[in-house]
């Protein structure tokens, strides 16, 4: 049901990287609240994975902090993406990786999708996804 209401709004031209008050985007609550196939679709379709909220967190800030120590789909969803910013740091100085150590049973898979995920070029930019015309 939640995928199809998402699929409406993309579909009548609602803007994907909208932003709330507090800086989040569609990607940031699907994240959060675990629904890989919507984050899917919101990605497919040009969702900024870097976008940052009011406190410069990230989709995969939360995904690292997600309720009950993490959200390993959404960290498998992002990590293997290859615009995602790994080195983001929120407005407190955490990486994601470091939110990770400290409280997922999953922070593992930041070592092991290391050798896939984007590492930042030399002008510390990341290329972003264009979306599809």
């Amino acid at each position: 049901m939640v995928c199809i209401c998402f699929q409406l709004l993309l579909d009548r031209g609602a803007p994907i990287n909208a932003k709330t008050a507090d800086g989040w985007t569609a990607l940031h609550s699907a994240t959060y609240w675990g629904q890989a196939e919507v984050m899917t679709k919101l990605i497919s379709r040009g969702a900024d994975v870097n976008s940052q909220t009011a406190g410069s967190q990230t989709p995969l800030h939360l995904a690292a902090s997600a309720p009950n120590g993490g959200n390993p789909q959404a960290l498998q969803i992002l990590l293997l993406n290859e615009f995602v910013d790994v080195a983001a740091v929120n407005k407190v100085g955490d990486t994601p990786q470091m939110i990770a150590e400290r409280s997922s049973k999953y922070r593992k898979m930041f070592e092991i999708a290391a050798d896939n995920v984007n590492i930042l070029s030399a002008n510390n930019t990341v290329a972003q996804p264009q979306p599809p015309t």
